[in-house]
């Protein structure tokens, strides 16, 4: 566990580094609309207290005075995902294939203790804007269960890269350089030192709708976690 632990931080890091690195080249290499429009999938997730959404929601809820047209994640729609399923257009989702999920969610919840995620630094990529997030072993732990979990199942089931929380995505495909500007100088002097304990996971399908700029998580089941 141990060596795989180490092995997902240095892969989840690379990724934060090369977020961190290629964001000041924002302003001239552009932002790029929203690739999940019209987009939905299965997912597991874990869902963070309403005081750190509601500090992180404080922080994006100014982005439109810098970008227009950001497609802003609600609080409590923001989560940090374990897994995702079947991503693609959106569709009515399969009741049956959601019990599954949450059957491999209920059969080991039991052997889940609560992760601690140190939330650091907000970090935009071309298409999104992430709180970064670095998690202790218990949040890789989670992840590997439902994965086997769902092995079992015959279900396949991906790790996730990271613990980060997605905050907004963009919605138009141009933005001029000054904007970009001004959004990269405004992350850059958000400073978070935001620690998450989340205790629920969230089994349910979630989606952007073709007709409005937002993100919808529809919840299956809920379970909690050993605090």
């Amino acid at each position: 566990m141990k060596d795989a632990f180490k092995e997902f931080l240095s892969k989840e890091n690379e990724i934060y580094d090369r977020l961190e690195r290629t964001m000041p080249e924002l302003s001239n290499t552009g932002l790029k609309k929203n690739p999940h429009h019209g987009r939905g999938g299965y997912a597991i997730t874990l869902r963070h207290n309403s005081a750190v959404t509601e500090q992180l929601y404080t922080f994006t809820s100014r982005l439109n005075a810098s970008v227009e047209s950001t497609i802003i994640y609600r609080p409590e729609m923001m989560h940090t995902t374990l897994t995702d399923h079947s991503l693609g257009p959106i569709q009515e989702p399969n009741k049956e294939f959601l019990k599954q999920l949450a059957d491999t969610v209920y059969k080991i919840a039991p052997l889940f203790k609560t992760p601690t995620i140190q939330y650091t630094k907000l970090i935009s990529s071309s298409d999104a804007i992430i709180a970064k997030g670095e998690p202790s072993p218990e949040f890789l732990d989670i992840a590997q269960k439902i994965q086997e979990q769902g092995a079992t199942q015959g279900i396949e089931l991906r790790l996730p890269w990271g613990a980060h929380i997605t905050l907004a995505r963009f919605n138009k495909e141009h933005h001029s350089p000054i904007e970009i500007s001004h959004l990269i100088n405004y992350l850059n002097t958000q400073h978070l030192n935001m620690e998450s304990k989340p205790t629920i996971i969230d089994v349910g399908y979630h989606y952007f709708p073709q007709d409005k700029d937002e993100f919808i998580f529809n919840t299956y089941e809920q379970f909690e976690l050993q605090k």
